[in-house]
């Protein structure tokens, strides 16, 4: 896969992926302990639960598409904040 994380927001998925480490987040990217949740922190939890936990939508969503929908989401709803058809895209992507 080729991606290049350039703004806070690429984080969770570049951590999801193997892009960057937690190390690497944080210092590139300070804000992200002051996010809606700590993402740096709500990242390291969630890699290493059976059931998401977080309400974060961007660590959901990244959880979800590195799992490949093989995972126990318990707030499915989070990714309504910036991503409303995001269960509807992954499904399909999943399809092809």
């Amino acid at each position: 896969m080729e991606f290049n994380p350039q703004h806070a927001e690429d984080y969770c998925f570049a951590r999801a992926f193997g892009i960057m480490n937690a190390q690497e987040g944080a210092m590139r990217w300070p804000s992200l302990r002051g996010h809606e949740s700590d993402r740096i922190d709500e990242m390291e939890d969630a890699l290493r639960q059976e059931e998401v936990t977080s309400k974060d939508h961007r660590v959901v969503q990244s959880l979800a598409m590195q799992k490949r929908g093989n995972v126990k989401i318990k707030y499915p709803d989070s990714v309504k904040k910036s991503w409303p058809q995001f269960w509807k895209f992954l499904e399909y992507s999943l399809s092809k």
